[in-house]
């Protein structure tokens, strides 16, 4: 809470659940164009060759005993998310389903073992399923939500989603401030009315706070 350490906190990950994003964000920022330019060549190959890469880092990881503190604000975990996030941009109209379930299978046992039946690999075992052998079955996810919803710009159910999208990150931040400073003021309610109230407020909150910043951002400019 000191105003001196809020800049280093932006290296650090300050502290608290998610607040390792930031520094998560600027290191993907940085790697993502590194990753499209390796997959252009050549798309599945590359895929497989990051994968193995991934685990090669964690492996690193693993062998540097790198303590948890620096482990959560490095990008390693998520290298493979963002090779498989570039994947879908150059293959999204001619997914191979057949292709993907068997290694989605394969990630949901993973998954179900990491966090249930203390199943240990080469990867942290803090961070549990948020690994590469987990992404497939988030990638098999993320295409089926997309098959199923076409968004489209005059629906007002495909606004709403496409807002609440752009302030995904003002949201979070809302939620980190709400669950921390009110956490009890709506506890005593049944848990389906606190849960809807919860999730209204830091929506409506949220999205507030992203159009404040947009119009701050416009009138700094029109300066």
């Amino acid at each position: 809470m000191n105003i001196r350490e809020l800049p280093v906190s932006f290296i650090t990950g300050g502290w608290g659940p998610g607040s390792y994003f930031v520094p998560i964000i600027i290191q993907a920022t940085l790697i993502l164009p590194l990753i499209y330019l390796i997959m252009k060549k050549n798309l599945n190959v590359m895929t497989f060759v990051l994968f193995i890469i991934s685990l090669i880092l964690e492996l690193i990881c693993l062998w540097m005993d790198i303590s948890r503190e620096l482990y959560r604000i490095i990008v390693v975990r998520y290298v493979f998310a963002l090779t498989l996030g570039v994947w879908l941009a150059f293959n999204y109209k001619k997914i191979n389903y057949r292709w993907l379930l068997p290694p989605a299978g394969l990630s949901l046992i993973y998954i179900t073992g990491a966090n249930y039946y203390d199943l240990e690999l080469i990867m942290e075992p803090v961070w549990l399923s948020q690994h590469a052998p987990a992404y497939f079955y988030t990638l098999l996810f993320t295409i089926v939500c997309l098959k199923i919803y076409k968004i489209k710009d005059d629906s007002a159910i495909s606004r709403i989603s496409i807002k609440i999208g752009q302030a995904s990150y003002h949201i979070f931040l809302t939620q980190m401030v709400y669950f921390w400073v009110i956490p009890n003021l709506f506890a005593g309610l049944p848990l389906y009315l606190y849960i809807t109230i919860s999730v209204v407020l830091c929506f409506a909150a949220g999205v507030a706070f992203f159009e404040l910043e947009n119009s701050v951002r416009k009138k700094l400019k029109s300066v």
